[in-house]
């Protein structure tokens, strides 16, 4: 086979049906893979040997969006400051700012660490995103969020250090004892 923007990752089948399995090239904006067959490269089980075959070219897009998101997260700071970043209430809003007008196709996903939490589709030609109402687990959460555009690349994440935050809905538990002795 002779692959234009990518390569050959495996191959499987028999008889009659094969299945070529083609990664494509990376860092590509916008482009085609096209596989080439040369003659004579099979035979049939006579000896017949195959004719030259061009597969329909197929689009790709492997490059990042450029454009990227910023991330806040709003939510009741109820610790024991209100800077502390932790909070009795489950209940987390997302919004942010992109770095150029969002396009058609164009969708914010938010992480939550490395697990895919929630996405947002944007208005096109806006900068402006949000999503009000995401419930969270207990324990400390760390968002991010990136631009995924139709193709599924994503931008870098924002920045996590802003978006920390420990969720804790669990009410103490208090054991009270009780220490009076009787004087006999």
């Amino acid at each position: 086979f002779t692959v234009t923007n990518g390569t050959v990752s495996s191959v499987s089948g028999s008889g009659t049906t094969w299945t070529v399995n083609v990664t494509p090239t990376t860092n590509i904006a916008s482009g085609n893979i096209t596989m080439v067959l040369q003659a004579g490269a099979v035979q049939d089980t006579a000896g017949n040997p195959n004719a030259q075959d061009t597969n329909a070219a197929q689009a790709i897009d492997t490059r990042a969006p450029t454009r990227t998101t910023s991330l806040n997260v709003a939510f009741t700071d109820s610790g024991t400051s209100v800077s502390d970043r932790i909070t009795n209430d489950n209940t987390m809003d997302f919004s942010g700012t992109a770095s150029a007008n969002f396009v058609t196709g164009d969708t914010v996903r938010i992480y939550d660490g490395p697990t895919l939490l929630a996405t947002v589709t944007p208005t096109v030609g806006g900068t402006v995103w949000s999503l009000a109402g995401v419930v969270v687990t207990n324990g400390s959460h760390t968002f991010t969020a990136t631009v995924a555009e139709l193709s599924g690349n994503e931008s870098a994440a924002s920045n996590p250090a802003t978006t920390a935050v420990t969720v804790d809905t669990v009410s103490p538990t208090v054991t009270v004892t009780d220490n009076v002795r009787s004087e006999e």
